[in-house]
Order: structure tokens, then C-alpha cells, then sequence
């Protein structure tokens, strides 16, 4: 496992994006209205509204946010009246909740500490008839620095008092999560016999945070001598660029498909369809694993097949599964423990700093 979170920590550090000034989450509502709207906050006019962002869909590594914005729900544009509030805070914090892990109970999302970002007097825009922007804007005092490395991100905004009903509503979108997926890449290097083999991955639905990436090679005539190579990249191994041709090297056909940062023993056993082999790497559950992707390759000791004595199979891409991008959890009540969660669905966030 340390071997695991060695070669991730470099592999992240080695990837920065390019920074930008803003950033909409989820992605698919930033130029057009979401698919929903909530009254928490702003339609009660008091109560509590928590969100979990995916942390990995506002930066893969590092987010140095200045300014949080919200915008009024558009799907039925009309003029709609400002909203102002004496006493609204604002929060801003990371959990080890994932979208969909949230509790209903606001307190068990606070996982680690989370920071006041915003107490005073609050004035929510009036909306005109023509458009939504994002004018619902919280000016930071302070940049806060977010780690996709420390979980995901919580916003959290409290506005004490009672419940006076009004139709300022804000923009949702409900967004559906990505389940595991796997597939087969790269050139196949064949074998002095004549033999037609597969690689697979024998258990997708493992591909989650907590489960583990599964990686299958079968329907062999006889038993090889073989290792399978774990990594996490399909462009790199050290400076070498992927794929790697080892015509050169004495292996015309075959290729280096993927970085070598972990390499297991491969054990053939008898199979219902002739030799086959497996092995498996654990995922840890923790929410940065959310859409990682991880990469793997068979190599086989046969020497009547070329000069270099080895065969390289196809890599297998392995991609975890994603969550959804936000979810909310909201009350009318600031003083209430518990919310109405809607799963999957969460507040159009625009965010402004410098993402990485």
C-alpha cells in the first residue's frame, strides 16, 4: 500500500494543470440553466444548506479559491425580488463524504475542519427577466487552499431565524455517477505456439473506492512463466514514451503499454477455456480515488518466441468509478440536525481563483 501512495503522490506532483481564473461545477451547467432548482436557502429565507463537491471535478490537485458564486434558477425567467438577510455565514471545509455518502444529519459531513469564510448582512440580487447570471457572490477575506489529496470539499451556508417563503429560488443540476469501467489497448505480442488470448477484467463493478482493480489474462494452451505490471500511466515510464516498441530489443510485435511501478508474480491455473491467470491491486477508499485511472500489462517468459524471450500482452486501462459532481442537503430550520438530501443533485457553484 505504501508502494501504492508513493506512486500516486509522485504521479499527481507531476501532473499540474494550467491555472484559470474560474471554474462552474458541475462543468455541464456553466453556459446554459441546470436541470433543477432548491428553495435552501434562499426561498425560505432562513435555514441550512450543505453541499459535497467531488473534489476532483473542481481541481485534480490543488485550488486556491478567492470568490464562491451562486446563481438564481432560470428555467421559469421572470423578475424576482431581492432577498436580504441580517446574519448569514458561510463555510467552506473538506469531509471524507463523497456525494454519495452524505448523511442527512448536517453534523456527520464534518469530517475535518472546516473554516468561516463570511458573517454579516447578506443581499441576494434581484433577477430581471432575461438572464442569469452569477450574482449571488461571496468575496473571500482570505483565499482558501483546497487539496483534492485531503477528500472533497463542503460549502455550508447558515441563516438563522423563521421561515418567510418567497419564489428566489437557485440553480440545481442533477448529474448521474460513472460506473468502473476497463478496456484493452495496445498491440498483443504473440507467441512462438499458436495461441489466442484475452485480457480482461473479470469484476468492473470492483472498480470503486474501497474495491479493488481486477486484471484477467486466459484461454492459454499451456502454462507460462509470467508477472503482470502495475501503473498509473499510459504515456510514461520515466522518459521513455508510451507505448514503448521493443522491436529493437529483440521483441518485434510487442510493445511497453503501460509504466512498470509495481510488478506481482502472475500464476497461471487451470481454466475452464484452457491457462489463465489473475491478479488484483486494492483501491483504497478514500474520495481522491474517484475516476482514477490505472493501468496494466502481462509480460510472459517464452523464449522460442524472439530474440528478448518475452511476450508483452495488450495494457488494460482500469478506470475507477466517479461520483457525481455535488449533493445537497438542506433545511429550512438552521437549528435542525438533520436535512432533505437530494442525492446526485446539487447548487450550481461558480468558483474564482486559481485551480491546478
Amino acid at each position: 500500500m505504501r508502494t501504492l501512495t508513493v506512486c500516486i503522490c509522485t504521479l499527481t506532483l507531476a501532473g499540474l494543470g494550467h491555472a484559470q481564473t474560474t471554474k462552474v461545477v458541475p462543468a455541464a451547467a456553466a453556459t446554459s440553466d441546470g436541470s433543477s432548482s432548491t428553495p435552501y436557502f434562499s426561498g425560505y429565507g432562513s435555514g441550512r444548506a450543505q453541499q459535497v463537491i467531488l473534489g476532483k471535478k473542481l481541481a485534480p490537485n490543488t485550488a486556491l479559491i478567492r470568490e464562491v458564486a451562486l446563481r438564481a434558477d432560470g428555467s421559469n425567467l421572470q423578475t424576482v425580488p431581492g432577498r436580504s438577510f441580517t446574519n448569514l455565514k458561510f463555510y467552506l471545509g473538506v469531509t471524507d463524504k463523497s456525494p454519495s455518502t452524505m448523511s442527512t444529519t448536517f453534523a456527520s459531513n464534518r469530517t475535518s475542519v472546516y473554516k468561516l469564510m463570511f458573517s454579516g448582512a447578506m443581499n441576494l440580487p434581484a433577477q430581471n427577466a432575461t438572464t442569469r447570471p452569477f450574482n449571488i457572490r461571496w468575496k473571500l477575506s482570505a483565499p482558501y487552499l483546497y487539496r483534492a489529496a485531503d477528500g472533497n470539499l463542503l460549502l455550508e451556508w447558515e441563516v438563522p431565524g423563521q421561515p418567510t417563503k418567497s419564489n428566489y429560488f437557485l440553480d440545481t443540476h442533477a448529474d448521474s455517477a460513472t460506473p468502473g469501467q476497463f478496456k484493452a489497448y495496445g498491440p498483443a505480442g504473440k507467441f512462438a505456439a499458436s495461441e489466442s488470448y484475452t485480457v480482461t477484467c473479470p469484476n468492473p463493478a470492483g472498480l470503486a473506492p474501497g474495491g479493488k482493480a481486477e486484471f484477467m489474462t486466459a484461454s492459454f494452451k499451456k502454462n507460462y512463466p509470467a508477472i503482470v505490471a502495475w501503473g498509473f500511466s499510459d504515456k510514461f515510464y520515466g522518459p521513455l514514451p508510451l507505448p514503448f516498441d521493443l522491436t529493437t530489443l529483440g521483441a518485434p510485435g510487442n510493445a511497453l503499454n503501460c509504466s512498470i511501478d509495481l510488478a506481482l508474480p502472475l500464476v497461471m491455473q487451470a481454466g475452464r477455456g484452457g491457462w489463465e491467470a489473475r491478479s488484483a491491486l486494492p483501491i483504497p477508499y478514500h474520495p481522491w480515488f474517484n475516476g482514477f485511472q490505472i493501468f496494466a500489462q502481462a509480460i510472459f517468459v517464452d523464449q522460442p518466441s524472439n530474440a528478448l524471450g518475452l511476450v508483452f500482452s495488450q495494457g488494460l486501462q482500469l478506470t475507477v468509478s466517479e461520483d457525481s459532481a455535488g449533493t445537497l442537503l438542506g433545511h429550512y430550520d438552521s437549528t435542525s440536525a438533520t436535512g432533505y438530501l437530494t442525492t446526485r443533485q446539487g447548487l450550481v457553484i461558480e468558483f474564482t481563483g486559481v485551480f491546478s
